[in-house]
């Protein structure tokens, strides 16, 4: 496998951009790490602690970006270090894969590097935040089609107080909207990716992250 080839790739996609969304945006980074290991290519992810939310499920490294970090890289460098316990030098960015803008209002910024694999550092990550860290080879991933699943969203122009009142968030009939938007509407599906690698469940935004570089990756 190329795997200068693929730093080439990852080098010339469009490194700024600009979001519009409605609402403050939560901004968060993640690093897609990458280890070399007897001439093989693998993909590091951890298993969220219980101590954590959304424990149990599996993620790249990450978390929300500081007003301390500089960029949005750093952000992920940080993140990284806190949970694995590896240092900056053992990290070498390759380059940014791009935004992920969820449902909820977060944008994601999505980076890809290496991580030089050490065994004494592999067993020093954070277990207040990391139940496990697992390696997955790329060409076995390369292999797997993944699910995809629909589900449908709706908007719902009000909610109910403690005492079962009805509030209205969105006054549509008052601000003269049609009325299929007085109460609840449908915004359409959204998509569920979901790699099922046996005990390993790959979902959610983790899975279109994976799912974004793997198509990257089969460019090489």
């Amino acid at each position: 496998m190329d795997v200068s080839r693929l730093e080439q790739i990852i080098t010339e996609l469009p490194s700024s951009e600009t979001i519009i969304i409605d609402g403050e945006v939560i901004a968060s980074s993640v690093l897609l790490p990458i280890i070399e290991m007897d001439d093989k290519l693998y993909i590091l992810v951890e298993k969220r602690s219980h101590k954590v939310s959304q424990p149990g499920e599996i993620c790249f490294p990450g978390g929300r970006h500081d007003k301390a970090d500089v960029t949005f890289e750093e952000t992920a460098i940080r993140e990284t270090i806190e949970e694995l316990g590896y240092n900056r030098e053992d990290i070498t960015m390759l380059g940014k894969l791009g935004v992920l803008v969820s449902h909820h209002r977060s944008a994601i910024h999505c980076y890809v590097g290496f991580i030089h694999w050490k065994d004494v550092a592999s067993k020093r990550y954070n277990k207040e935040e990391v139940e496990e860290i697992m390696l997955l080879d790329i060409d076995e991933l390369m292999s797997i089609e993944p699910y995809i699943y629909k589900v449908k969203v709706k908007a719902v122009a009000y909610e109910d107080d403690e005492n079962g009142n009805k509030i209205d968030l969105f006054p549509g009939k008052e601000l003269g909207i049609p009325e299929k938007y007085h109460n609840e509407w449908s915004m359409g599906y959204r998509s569920i990716i979901s790699y099922d690698l046996g005990s390993v469940k790959i979902w959610g935004l983790t899975g279109y992250i994976l799912r974004h570089f793997l198509g990257i990756f089969s460019k090489t």
